[in-house]
């Protein structure tokens, strides 16, 4: 059963987000795919607050989410909406410890591998990467947000072995 939850999380993650107005018949609103590197980037410096909120409390709400990403582009908007309604698994509109599910871990992984942090290419990436990553990335996150997606590889690390892998969305699927 793991293994077809792998590959269905794999599946619903590679599509593509656009803003609500992608429906309209004119079809002129640009759509922005979660794998390109620069909207990843984008997306994880939107968060900043979100993320540092959730390494005080080890939770926010949906309201706090949405109160701040705004303002930003109306795609990405609407990519960071759509992206907390899938990950809150409990649907309390409250992202806590109980939301790390396959699919959060799958989804900060490949996150991660698509904004260059697998040095080596070997589809997972080790704490000595997620080090240098964060340290000379060729964009910049500020140093006391660095720190806090270092932790995020501690968290989403679920067997402790400081890799982050497909196995560590294996080990959460045991909770599921």
């Amino acid at each position: 059963m793991p293994l077809l939850y792998i590959v269905l999380v794999c599946v619903t993650s590679i599509t593509q987000i656009s803003t609500q107005e992608y429906g309209m018949p004119n079809y002129q609103v640009e759509s922005h795919s979660i794998f390109e590197k620069q909207d990843v980037i984008l997306i994880y410096k939107t968060l900043a607050p979100v993320f540092n909120q959730f390494f005080r409390d080890y939770n926010f709400t949906k309201e706090f989410f949405l109160r701040s990403i705004r303002p930003c582009e109306p795609w990405l908007e609407a990519a960071l909406t759509d992206r907390f309604d899938r990950l809150d698994a409990d649907k309390n509109e409250v992202f806590d410890i109980n939301d790390r599910t396959p699919f959060t871990v799958f989804t900060f992984l490949m996150d991660f591998c698509v904004m260059g942090a697998d040095k080596n290419n070997d589809n997972s990436i080790s704490e000595r990467e997620m080090t240098y990553f964060l340290s000379k990335a060729e964009f910049y996150f500020s140093k006391s947000y660095s720190e806090v997606l270092g932790k995020l590889m501690d968290y989403f690390d679920t067997d402790r072995n400081n890799i982050l892998n497909l196995a560590d969305t294996a080990a959460a699927c045991q909770r599921y």
